[in-house]
């Protein structure tokens, strides 16, 4: 598939996540919907590989979500080099089709979204650092959870 075409796909893929994650959230307050991409993803892939091609903001526009996210949490690896090698060992063939320039690119487009306190698609940005070693899960899973915790008033154990 081209890039423009690629992005539609995702963008569908993306939106129907949205949907069915606002559904899930919907079934009472003790249920926390954690998704590893969302619509800010699509908006980040269309930046880098079809920005001249217009359907995909247009649709996002036209379309807000009616249920805003409570919290999206960013895992970054403060390293942009570990961070490359760790994207192109996981076995993901798209990882491993791009470059350091689009990692580049993906690590601004999270920065800034961040530092701007997120969007209409993910409601308000904290950031946990991933050291990116093996074994760190664990201490990442208590760390994120703390974060919903601190921020939703739900409790996560």
């Amino acid at each position: 598939l081209g890039d423009p075409e690629r992005a539609e796909f995702f963008f569908f893929a993306m939106w129907q996540a949205a949907i069915a994650g606002n559904a899930f959230s919907l079934l009472g307050p003790c249920h926390v919907n954690i998704s590893d991409r969302g619509l800010e993803s699509v908006r980040m892939h269309h930046g880098l590989h079809c920005p001249d091609n217009r359907t995909i903001p247009f649709a996002m526009q036209e379309h807000p979500l009616a249920i805003a996210p409570d919290l999206t949490i960013l895992l970054r690896v403060e390293d942009a080099k570990l961070n490359y090698r760790l994207m192109q060992q996981d076995g993901d063939p798209v990882n491993k089709t791009k470059g350091p320039d689009a990692l580049a690119f993906q690590r601004e487009f999270y920065d800034d979204l961040w530092r701007n306190g997120g969007s209409r698609f993910t409601g308000p940005v904290a950031k946990v650092v991933n050291p990116g070693t093996e074994g760190s899960f664990g201490e990442l899973v208590e760390e994120v959870k703390a974060i919903i915790e601190q921020k939703t008033g739900i409790p996560t154990t």
